[in-house]
């Protein structure tokens, strides 16, 4: 057997095997196969639009959702462009500014940066959060 063969099935009654590089969806992700002995996953980042640190223990902490990608770093800015928090990775926001004072209510802007493993390159991506109280 050829370590650089796979075998695929289509799902129709088909199957059959590829040679070299190639593609599959897997849990809605797309995989690259380069070798039977590696294998790179599409990153993933979920910017959530809405949390409540209103101290009822539900939704109290803002964070990034990810998966496959490296040194992931955000920070969020107010209304006027100012940085109210810096955070990176597994980081959580509590709705308090760098001071620790607690930030109004309000739309704040966010904006992530992290490093693409397929190739190395930094990708960037903003969204907003509505910190709700």
């Amino acid at each position: 057997s050829n370590a650089d063969t796979e075998l695929y099935e289509t799902g129709d009654s088909q199957s059959g095997s590829l040679m070299g590089s190639y593609y599959y969806i897997e849990d809605l992700s797309v995989v690259s196969i380069e070798d039977s002995a590696s294998c790179i996953r599409t990153p993933e980042l979920e910017i959530p639009n809405v949390f409540t640190p209103n101290g009822d223990e539900m939704n109290d902490y803002y964070h990034l959702n990810y998966q496959h990608l490296e040194n992931l770093e955000f920070v969020i800015l107010n209304r006027w462009g100012n940085v109210v928090f810096k955070g990176k990775d597994d980081d959580s926001w509590n709705g308090a500014n760098i001071k620790g004072n607690q930030l109004s209510e309000g739309v704040y802007f966010v904006k992530a940066s992290y490093i693409d493993p397929r190739n190395q390159q930094t990708k960037i991506k903003t969204g907003y959060v509505h910190l709700i109280r």
